[in-house]
């Protein structure tokens, strides 16, 4: 150390304090719940999706029935759609784009057969 009144040998020492990271995470892969109402025909269809960071998400979303597509939406920040009708035997595929603010994104996909 070095001051008016002269000099001190000392030790020295290095610090480091954590600075505001740099990126962002993306968003996990939402979770897709489908249920079934065979009374009124209808699927219900949900998910949850979360993200490290906490940012806002917003969802693009495509169903298909036996690989034909429909219902597609971009940008949607709900987390379900209205219930939509199903046929028995048929297959169906949900994807879910689950995006955040920073343009970073996760794809879940749910393959399943109605009842």
């Amino acid at each position: 150390a070095i001051n008016e009144f002269g000099q001190t040998p000392g030790n020295t020492y290095s610090f480091t304090t954590p600075g505001i990271p740099v990126g962002n995470y993306a968003p996990y892969a939402a979770e897709i719940s489908v249920a079934f109402n065979t009374e009124t025909m209808e699927m219900s269809i949900s998910w949850v999706g979360s993200d490290e960071d906490d940012d806002a998400l917003t969802y693009d979303i495509k169903i298909l029935e036996n690989e034909n597509i429909i219902l597609e939406e971009t940008g949607v920040d709900a987390n379900m759609v209205d219930p939509i009708q199903f046929i028995d035997g048929v297959d169906y595929s949900v994807e879910i784009i689950s995006k955040d603010t920073s343009g970073n994104f996760s794809i879940s996909t749910r393959s399943f057969k109605a009842p």
